[in-house]
């Protein structure tokens, strides 16, 4: 009998606690979340779930596994003694442990691990200062992507991303779990990298920041659409594609941020306390959502299609998880200027002087400049760069229409053309800096 009590005191306490969680997640944070399938929550150190399409009338919130804890058969697995954190989308739930170990969950296998990346996978830890953190999966749901040219590349296996924003808003790193267990890939922020994000949130391989204006953008970049998975073949040549031998081309360069409207101070205040989750299939499908209040102080959120421009808003009456932007906070607080401009020269058939201005990795849009004695010849130049820190990288020269027309009557720059591009008007290249940062172009 005794033991039969027991029992029916450790349930009770079981459903005591999933009972003090809320009956929808309705914004993502760093102890609650949801995908198109479960919502997910954190309370007292342990991860609980219930379906968002149960038949049940209100479906209950259940221990995840037998524990709540990150557990597995694996060998040199280490479970954590409670979970501080996690994140979910797509098919993915990320839960960091108290000892900053990212463990990582397949809601399809339930199976966890506590090792991540290629060739030699090793624990990940989530970096501790940072200013906010997401998991994205860009899977089944989504279906694939389409590139700047409306080509759309269904999926064959998920792509996992893991991102973070750096401690002063101004540096966007992830990890994922086919590359190195690290955060040394970086992606450009808004406004060529001055954009000081206050907060990211991500799903579906969208990234969504805002900043302590209310300023928002978006956009959609991954390891794959930024042009750097060396099994993927891509083009700078914009054209509609055939269903040829190169339907499967990526086109460059990847989409940029698009700034989102902003929400009218006359429909009431948001904090920087931001979600998008993914509803369905291509780039669109996501939902945004800001939370604040309307014009009567009733807190809520606000939200859109990614593509929509008006927004509405939702009433909860929930407490705010954050701080109201202030309403006054129009200076925007921009990052310092990080292009450059570098000497050096384009190797061909012949050797040519040149600068690359704009220099910005890993910003995508740089410009070259050609140097014919006291004339300059100005290029389009693009490049794929995983970080700032790079020395080597693949990109484009682009020859414009209006060059290419004056080549007829100079003779100067039809020898160049003909050296450099032949009858291509897109050609691929390898960029290298020396140790004195001088640029060393080739062409691929």
């Amino acid at each position: 009998m005794r033991y039969y009590l027991i029992a029916f005191f450790l349930l009770m306490a079981v459903w005591a606690h999933g009972a003090q969680l809320p009956d929808r997640v309705w914004m993502k944070s760093a102890t609650q979340s949801f995908t198109h399938e479960y919502d997910v929550a954190i309370d007292d150190g342990r991860i609980w779930y219930k379906s968002r399409k149960s038949s049940e009338a209100e479906p209950r919130w259940k221990l995840l596994g037998t524990t709540g804890l990150p557990a597995s058969q694996q060998k040199n697995f280490s479970p954590p003694s409670s979970v501080k954190a996690l994140s979910a989308d797509g098919d993915n739930l990320i839960a960091i442990g108290d000892n900053d170990v990212v463990y990582y969950m397949k809601w399809s296998s339930r199976k966890w691990t506590d090792h991540w990346g290629l060739p030699l996978a090793r624990k990940l830890h989530l970096p501790r200062d940072i200013r906010s953190w997401s998991i994205s999966h860009r899977g089944s749901l989504a279906g694939g992507y389409a590139d700047i040219d409306g080509h759309f590349h269904p999926i064959w296996a998920g792509v996992t991303t893991l991102y973070v924003l750096s401690k002063d808003g101004l540096s966007i790193q992830y990890a994922d779990p086919w590359l190195k267990a690290d955060f040394a890939h970086e992606i450009c922020l808004p406004l060529r990298n001055r954009f000081r994000a206050r907060a990211l949130a991500a799903s579906g391989s969208t990234l969504f920041v805002i900043n302590d204006a209310g300023d928002m953008y978006t956009r959609l970049a991954d390891f794959d659409t930024l042009g750097h998975n060396p099994l993927i073949a891509y083009s700078y040549e914009r054209k509609i594609r055939s269903a040829t031998k190169d339907k499967d081309k990526r086109t460059l360069p990847p989409e940029d941020w698009k700034k989102q409207p902003s929400i009218p101070a006359r429909h009431g205040r948001i904090s920087p306390f931001i979600t998008i989750f993914q509803t369905g299939r291509g780039n669109d499908a996501r939902t945004l959502r800001v939370e604040g209040v309307n014009r009567q102080g009733v807190s809520g959120f606000f939200s859109k299609p990614l593509q929509a421009s008006a927004w509405s808003f939702t009433p909860t009456g929930a407490p705010l998880e954050k701080a109201l932007l202030s309403a006054d906070a129009g200076a925007k607080d921009a990052g310092p200027d990080r292009e450059r401009s570098l000497r050096g020269s384009l190797r061909t058939s012949e050797e040519y002087a040149v600068w690359v201005e704009r220099f910005n990795p890993p910003c995508a849009e740089a410009r070259l400049v050609v140097l014919f004695g006291e004339d300059r010849l100005r290029l389009p130049l693009f490049i794929a760069a995983t970080s700032s820190q790079d020395r080597k990288m693949k990109g484009a020269l682009l020859l414009p229409d209006k060059l290419k027309a004056q080549s007829d009557r100079n003779p100067r720059l039809r020898q160049f053309i003909e050296s450099v591009f032949g009858l291509k008007t897109v050609v691929n290249i390898r960029l290298k800096l020396d140790n004195k940062d001088q640029v060393l172009i080739h062409l691929d």
